[in-house]
């Protein structure tokens, strides 16, 4: 966890959902879909898009939005700031695959 530099400035927080097909994804997702979070921290996720869209798909939570950005000094509060990583395969949901990891 990054300090505030200053007063009122919120610490930004990386995140990495685990494995894709995981429960990870799920509680990273569900988290967010809150409100208390937004007056704690920025998150930076370190991860790539189509887990995030695959599970918020999965688990009806459109109103999730994320946002790409290249470097976490870009994170905005209140809201997903996601710094894509990696490739990935196609992956199944809720149980262990090769393609998860």
């Amino acid at each position: 966890m990054e300090p505030a530099s200053s007063a009122g400035e919120l610490p930004r927080v990386g995140i990495t959902p685990g494995d894709p097909g995981g429960i990870g994804p799920q509680l990273l997702l569900q988290l967010l879909e809150g409100e208390a979070w937004k007056e704690a921290f920025i998150p930076v996720v370190f991860g790539h898009r189509r887990v995030i869209e695959r599970w918020r798909s999965f688990l009806g939570l459109q109103s999730v939005r994320y946002y790409p950005i290249a470097d976490p000094t870009q994170a905005q509060p209140a809201r997903l700031n996601l710094i894509e990583c990696g490739t990935l395969e196609d992956f199944p949901i809720g149980r262990a695959s090769p393609q998860a990891g």
